[in-house]
């Protein structure tokens, strides 16, 4: 063996040292630290001071004979009892090593374990908490509600002796509050709202459904008027005032109640009534409370029928339009024409709006509809001039959800872009129920579309409580009056029949706006808003809404085939 290999073992004990002196250290500072892993340090330990004192035998045996040590090492470590020494060690450390799994970890292992599985379960009690109340509100959730209402009929079996009765609360016009002053200032308003409904009813679970929706379950409460005068306990309490960042908010809500068993037997049942009757009671305005009825589960049901026929119907191209022709008071020249949507049914044949638009208004594919109107309106109006017809103007229904999309702009420049249509000949017609709550979200695209040369007509004007405050504010340049007021006009009518139309015409003359009346259907009426400076109207007298080419042969007629209604003789004009 060469003196370079006797060396060696003088590098492990250095290396073996290296790897005790930080052990010892660390352990000497703080024992609590290492816990756990102590067992592993001792057998470290163990195993470190056996390599050291074999490797430092053989170190100081070996350097003796290569002259690192006095010779006289070499004759006292080479005394056959001392070679046994090494192996003595070896046998010493592995007895130790087993006593030590055997005492220490065996049981250390064990109470880790138990530690283990009790910080788990302790964990998962926890997440059950959260899983089952709102973090929000601190309101018990949709899991507990379903927890709590099937455990008390299952434990009632349905017995109509005890029955309970599920209120369920949606905020009005919450969107908004979170649309306008920000989230934050919503949740808050969560929070007081649920602060309100917990103060006020004491004894009655309250729950948080999820987003603005909040749930009452009043226990041994059949009747309907004494859960009413609960609901309306609550509704008057959250009518008071909050204050929140500054902001003074009201609240207004729309409740739906479902009885069980009545309505329901099981809590999947008793909840979807429930929100029926909520929907039916948002429908019906804010501030309403509805009774679930079957018709309601019926209706549902036919809507939801109806939706999947409406997507069929857009996939499959089942829509067209028909055209109505608008013509002027003092003439009978064809100025206008309103684009009216009709489902060529594959089934019942040529459907009107009044069999479906309000539920293509609520259904997904509303506002590819509303394109397709708006495109082919414009399309259909272009060629029209390109064929040399009249160059009329165009109206267009629009969708409350072209403006929730926020698209509306992009949409009716691509429609003109494609068209070729000039701005000015292009009309969009909104009614109240586009407008009411929505102000910022219409006013902005329609002064868009205004600058842009686009006109704007107010539709059914007069029907809504909420019209006349519009006038100054949008950028209307017509209003349409609805059918309804020009039905009462006749050769006898009424000074209070006729009141309304008077006061409609003089008012859209005094703001600088024209003005059309629909549903003209007698002579007696025509002649009436002529003389009453109505300047255009448009209905029956003059023509049914007509498919594309029948409205083209309508504008190439110089004389239209009609009975005398008053008027000049009905033309189209060739210019405006």
């Amino acid at each position: 063996m060469s003196l370079a290999a006797a060396l060696i073992y003088w590098v492990i004990i250095g290396l073996w040292l290296s790897v005790l002196t930080p052990v010892c250290v660390a352990f000497v500072r703080n024992p609590r630290t290492f816990g756990a892993v102590r067992l592993l340090l001792s057998v470290i330990v163990i195993d470190t001071g056996r390599n050291i004192i074999e490797n430092l035998y053989f170190g100081l045996y070996f350097g003796g004979q290569y002259g690192l040590f006095p010779a006289s090492i070499v004759g006292v470590l080479g005394n056959p009892t001392y070679l046994i020494l090494p192996k003595v060690m070896n046998i010493v450390a592995a007895s130790a090593v087993f006593g030590l799994l055997v005492l220490r970890w065996l049981p250390l292992a064990s109470k880790e374990r138990a530690d283990a599985d009790a910080t788990v379960h302790e964990k998962m009690e926890a997440l059950k908490q959260l899983a089952h109340f709102d973090q929000l509100t601190g309101l018990p959730n949709r899991v507990s509600l379903h927890k709590d209402i099937d455990t008390i009929l299952r434990e009632r079996a349905g017995n109509p002796a005890h029955p309970i009765t599920v209120a369920m609360i949606g905020l009005d016009g919450f969107k908004d509050v979170n649309d306008t002053l920000g989230h934050a200032v919503g949740d808050k308003l969560l929070q007081e709202v649920s602060g309100r409904l917990t103060s006020v009813l004491d004894e009655t679970r309250v729950y948080r459904l999820g987003e603005h929706e909040f749930v009452l379950l009043l226990e041994n409460c059949g009747d309907p008027s004494v859960a009413a005068d609960v609901v309306e306990t609550v509704l008057k309490r959250l009518t008071a005032q909050f204050e929140i960042d500054g902001h003074q908010l009201f609240v207004t809500a729309s409740v739906g109640l479902a009885i069980a068993p009545a309505h329901g037997s099981n809590v999947d049942d008793l909840l979807a009534n429930a929100d029926l009757a909520l929907h039916d009671a948002k429908a019906a305005g804010s501030r309403s409370r509805r009774l679930y009825v079957p018709t309601l589960r019926a209706r549902a049901k036919h809507r939801r029928e109806l939706d999947t026929e409406l997507r069929r119907a857009c996939a499959n191209q089942e829509f067209v339009l028909h055209f109505q022709p608008q013509v002027r008071s003092s003439d009978g020249a064809v100025i206008g024409a309103e684009a009216l949507l009709r489902w060529h049914h594959p089934e019942r044949g040529i459907l009107t709006p009044g069999a479906f638009i309000d539920a293509l208004c609520e259904s997904v594919v509303a506002i590819e509809t509303g394109r397709w109107i708006l495109t082919d309106a414009c399309k259909t109006a272009a060629s029209w001039r390109a064929k040399g017809l009249p160059p009329i103007r165009m109206g267009v229904n629009l969708f409350p959800t072209q403006f929730r999309n926020g698209s509306l702009l992009q949409d009716v420049e691509q429609a003109l872009s494609e068209s070729g249509l000039p701005a000015d000949a292009l009309e969009l017609e909104i009614t109240e129920n586009i407008a009411l709550g929505r102000e910022e979200g219409t006013l902005s695209p329609l002064k868009a579309l205004r600058a842009r040369g686009v006109g704007i007509a107010f539709d059914d004007f007069g029907t809504g409580y909420a019209s006349l405050s519009y006038l100054t504010r949008y950028p209307l340049t017509r209003i349409k009056i609805d059918r309804s007021f020009i039905q009462k006009i006749g050769a006898q009518s009424a000074a209070e029949d006729t009141a309304i139309v008077r006061s409609i015409i003089v008012m859209g003359r005094n703001l600088g706006l024209e003005v059309i009346a629909e549903g003209v259907e007698t002579t007696a009426q025509a002649d009436f808003l002529s003389a009453e400076g109505c300047s255009e109207l448009q209905g029956f007298l003059f023509s049914k809404p007509l498919p594309a080419t029948a409205f083209e042969n309508y504008l190439r007629s110089a004389i239209f085939d009609q009975p005398e209604v008053g008027l000049a003789p009905l033309r189209s004009v060739s210019s405006q």
